[in-house]
């Protein structure tokens, strides 16, 4: 008797191979866009200085400040991401996944 076809978990176009390289490639763009605005805010805070003197409110040095968090934020969540991805760890995943979907479901609603 022979066993009848069944698919491989790699036999396709999405494949767990192809998706964990998919994701894997989202991540390193999440951590290369967090490692970008990081620098934006830590060279805004490090080197502007003298633009506060220029202005009337604390706006500018309070919008670098956001940057800075925001960088470490999408830094965390693309190593997150990173180590979920590399490990095969579906807890870590879902955490990752879960506070990316809600960070940006709240941006959205609060802001669009």
């Amino acid at each position: 008797m022979a066993l009848p076809n069944r698919k491989n978990r790699d036999s396709d176009c999405c494949s767990v191979n192809f998706l964990k390289y998919v994701l894997q490639i989202f991540n390193v763009v999440f951590l290369l866009a967090g490692g970008c605005v990081l620098g934006v805010g830590i060279w805004t805070l490090a080197s502007k200085h003298w633009h506060i003197s220029l202005l009337s409110t604390v706006t500018y040095s309070v919008a670098a400040g956001v940057l800075v968090f925001a960088g470490c934020l999408a830094l965390i969540g693309a190593v997150t991401g990173c180590l979920s991805v590399w490990r095969e760890n579906r807890c870590l995943l879902l955490v990752g996944w879960t506070g990316r979907f809600h960070a940006v479901r709240d941006y959205k609603n609060d802001y669009l």
